[in-house]
């Protein structure tokens, strides 16, 4: 079981504003990026069959900007699993750039299936997921 992750990724000039920093939306694109990568390492993958049926819509979203970051600049995304549900799961993040940290997010999502009549409900996480991933315990 894991319970936190780390993946580098550079700043793209596409990444940002006019002013040559990181336009903060991109901050959740780097966070979804470093949480595929978290579970890819696990040896899951979105397209795996027990993910088929569901999906992980965010319900809650938040984050602090610290520090600017511009184009070329190489972010250090530290992801963990700060608690999980039977039916949710919360990431938080720590951005870092040359060993100082940038910004700090959490993501909350919870596990949710669409039902013929078109309705969205909740449903229990996948078991291979809610096997796969541990609380960290720090948090």
């Amino acid at each position: 079981m894991a319970s936190e992750f780390h993946h580098r990724r550079k700043v793209g000039f596409i990444d940002t504003d006019r002013g040559g920093l990181i336009h903060y939306t991109n901050y959740f694109r780097y966070f979804e990026e470093a949480e595929v990568a978290f579970v890819g390492s696990l040896g899951l993958a979105p397209e795996d069959d027990p993910f088929r049926a569901s999906s992980l819509p965010r319900i809650s979203v938040s984050a602090e900007f610290l520090k600017p970051v511009g184009f070329g600049d190489e972010l250090d995304v530290h992801i963990w699993v700060a608690a999980k549900g039977r039916s949710s799961i919360t990431f938080k993040a720590s951005f870092g750039c040359n060993g100082e940290e940038v910004a700090r997010a959490s993501v909350k999502a919870v596990c949710a299936e669409k039902a013929a009549d078109g309705t969205i409900r909740s449903r229990p996480l996948p078991e291979a997921l809610d096997r796969a991933l541990e609380v960290r315990a720090s948090d």
